[in-house]
């Protein structure tokens, strides 16, 4: 097991960034629905990079996948790093609140 300081900084420097958050939201969201269906609602929380939270078209990919699932979005938790406070935190806080205003936390 590799902790992610350990695997970040490949990460970074790679174009993978935006594929990789892009893999794990759908993924979550995918086993919320799964556990949801077997009346085991549980909520999973996702770290996305502070990159791809900063884009304008981030809430609504969320939505899709929320959608595509058909799973309750309050069972997805976004979490942001520390690097997103100072990134863009203006597009940054209008994208958790609009991921807010969808039911996600």
């Amino acid at each position: 097991i590799l902790a992610p300081s350990e695997f970040f900084p490949a990460i970074k420097r790679s174009n993978l960034t935006t594929a990789i958050d892009e893999w794990v939201i759908n993924n979550a969201v995918s086993k919320i629905a799964e556990l949801e269906r077997a009346n085991i609602p549980l909520m999973i929380a996702v770290n996305v990079s502070p990159n791809r939270l900063e884009t304008l078209e981030f809430p609504s990919l969320v939505r899709s996948v929320i959608g595509r699932w058909n799973c309750s979005p309050q069972l997805l938790q976004i979490e942001a790093t520390e690097d997103a406070a100072v990134s863009n935190p203006q597009v940054n806080i209008r994208n958790l609140a609009k991921l807010t205003e969808i039911g996600v936390s």
